[in-house]
């Protein structure tokens, strides 16, 4: 089964088994140590081959873990990879190998257990550690102020989320067959991330609880977490078109969205996907922080597929939204009461945001662009109140999904300015805007970002 952004297995490949995750192995705890350390943050291709191979050695049948697995598995290489060719698994190999061993010198050095990677294999040796420390307290990340500057050394393109809008119905048939095989393997990798998060045990982190929850705290214990719906942003890119919220949660959808597909291959794919709750590897990981993060401030999350949510559950208590409308179509609701919106070009793949009330010094509008190698994006968070003013709705909306996980982390871990945070501390608080701006290597998320602007509402 694929981990991640990985596809099918070729028949006749071993897969990993689903049911068998060893959550409560003191390995596994130990690995997900590892992938959510400081030095992992930005390595999102190490974190998801560390996480597969790591399970791969504690729950597998003895069988060695073979470079070709880790690539079509992990990597998403198509099923003719030939590592005579391509060489992504050794370079990536090597890469996680100095990763573990900067990670047990030092953040983890209190580990009485350590993963090595011997040379010559990919199967991950759990041993004892040599010297055993007594567990330090975990501290928080520091963040990029809005003096600081953007980093200069990124490269390459934006992940893309999708495939492309407006793309021809009259698919030819081996186009047809590679959506479908595509779709099937959006489906069978967010069902694997969805139940890895169901079954996760929340271990809360001795740090101190987020300050963007103090204005939730006095609404009530529970918190809805919405994540965005994969299967609803490939379908809106296939048709080239937009789903508003009450369409979304029709009965019958999306066979109304699918009337004037008249390819049956590709109307049943679609409508297959349509019938599937489904969500990114990398979204549920954030889903988990949130949940954690939440238990610090002596909240309760509750994981919401969007599609189950209604137009009642945003007149009370507090929600989080994560996602751009495209991809959680809620969001859309809402945006009026925020200053910099997410705007999409008749053109494809081309986004910005709108800043309707452009102070001085600020710019009308922000495109998501690349420049000096380095891809430039944007996310704004707003902390609104819902429509019964009876409790707020946290929105992250990100140009990406590497500018979503980002901006978690800067919520979370991170350090808000003084300025903001006594705002939050405010007895008339009302709302908060933080519109954001950072930079990324190709599929990873961003290593800094920069507070562009921010807006408030008291009273």
């Amino acid at each position: 089964m694929p981990i991640g952004n990985m596809q099918l297995s070729p028949p006749g490949k071993h897969t990993l088994p689903e049911d068998d995750a060893p959550l409560e192995d003191e390995r596994w705890l130990l690995t997900q140590r590892v992938v959510r350390s400081k030095g992992f943050q930005r390595a999102a291709q190490l974190r998801a081959i560390l996480a597969y191979a790591a399970k791969f050695a504690i729950v597998g049948n003895g069988e060695p873990l073979r470079e070709d697995d880790l690539a079509r598995e992990v990597l998403g290489r198509r099923a003719d990879f030939d590592p005579a060719y391509d060489n992504i698994v050794r370079v990536q190999v090597s890469h996680l190998r100095r990763k573990l061993a900067e990670y047990f010198a030092g953040e983890g050095s209190h580990e009485t257990m350590v993963i090595h990677i011997p040379k010559g294999s990919y199967l991950p040796h759990f041993e004892p550690a040599a010297n055993e420390k007594a567990a330090p307290p975990l501290e928080s990340d520091s963040y990029l102020k809005a003096s600081d500057s953007l980093p200069s050394a990124l490269h390459e393109t934006l992940e893309p989320a999708a495939p492309p809008a407006g793309l021809s119905l009259k698919l030819a048939r081996t186009k047809r067959r590679a959506l479908v095989w595509g779709i099937v393997a959006i489906v069978v990798a967010c069902g694997i991330a969805t139940l890895a998060l169901r079954k996760s045990i929340a271990r809360s982190s001795q740090s101190e609880a987020p300050k963007i929850f103090l204005p939730m705290v006095e609404q009530g214990s529970d918190v809805a977490i919405v994540l965005p719906d994969t299967s609803l942003m490939v379908i809106q890119q296939i048709l080239n078109t937009e789903i508003d919220p009450l369409e979304y949660i029709a009965s019958d959808f999306p066979r109304a969205q699918l009337d004037k597909v008249r390819d049956p291959q590709l109307h049943d794919a679609l409508m297959f996907l349509g019938t599937k709750r489904t969500t990114s590897f990398r979204e549920a990981e954030i889903a988990l922080d949130w949940v954690e993060s939440l238990h610090r401030a002596g909240l309760h999350g509750v994981l919401r597929y969007s599609r189950d949510l209604h137009v009642r559950d945003l007149n009370g208590g507090n929600v989080i939204l994560i996602g751009s409308r495209r991809s959680n179509p809620w969001v859309s609701m809402l945006t009026s009461r925020t200053n910099f919106q997410y705007l999409e070009s008749d053109k494809p793949h081309v986004y910005s945001f709108i800043n309707t009330n452009p102070l001085p010094g600020e710019e009308k509008q922000y495109h998501p662009h690349h420049v000096d190698k380095s891809d430039i994006n944007y996310v704004d968070v707003a902390l609104v109140r819902n429509f019964g003013e009876k409790g707020f709705v946290l929105l992250i909306d990100g140009s990406d999904t590497q500018a979503n996980e980002s901006a978690t982390r800067f919520l979370l871990h991170g350090k808000l300015p003084a300025a903001i945070e006594d705002q939050l501390t405010r007895k008339d608080f009302n709302g908060l805007e933080i519109f954001l701006r950072g930079a990324h290597l190709d599929s990873e998320s961003n290593d800094k970002f920069e507070i562009v602007a921010y807006r408030t509402q008291h009273g």
